[in-house]
């Protein structure tokens, strides 16, 4: 007999020598098909998770990120979110096409191809809502972790007054 889901134990970080863990929102659709679609056709060595199974502070995460971007937890305890996620899904591929993918993972995290990477997945995310597959529940409220690559913010000094 299966217990029922909210009985089961919560996935904690991955061991040294385990594969990586994928934290993804189960809840949108469309996120749900990309991680099959991956698994699938690249076959990583890593544990796809939705975010509701996993214990998020024994992982170093918190629910606004798993809400924002999935996220590869690897086994040394380190974490990628967004492109850089996707990129390491891609090098941990396996089987015929595996060099194939590799390539494409290691070109993803390059400097100059990661920083147009990045915003494009930032991109794609904010509008998941919007993309085949999706469902009502793929809607993500805008407040959601800062964005590296955004301005800082500029102050205006306060104006005296006599």
């Amino acid at each position: 007999m299966t217990p029922p889901p909210l009985a089961r134990a919560l996935v904690g970080p991955p061991s040294p020598g385990d594969d990586a863990l994928l934290v993804y929102d189960a809840d949108c659709g469309f996120c749900t098909r990309t991680v099959e679609r991956a698994v699938r056709h690249v076959r990583p060595r890593v544990v796809p998770v939705p975010s509701f199974r996993v214990d998020l502070a024994a992982c170093g995460l918190t629910q606004a990120r798993v809400d924002h971007e999935m996220v590869l937890v690897r086994p040394d305890g380190s974490t990628r979110g967004g492109a850089l996620a996707a990129a390491g899904v891609l090098r941990r591929a396996q089987g015929s096409t595996r060099a194939c993918w590799v390539v494409v993972g290691l070109v993803l995290g390059l400097p100059p191809v990661r920083w147009l990477a990045a915003p494009l997945y930032r991109a794609v995310a904010r509008n998941r809502h919007r993309m085949p597959g999706a469902t009502a529940a793929c809607r993500i409220t805008p407040a959601g972790p800062p964005d590296p690559m955004a301005a800082p913010a500029v102050r205006t000094p306060a104006r005296r007054t006599s």
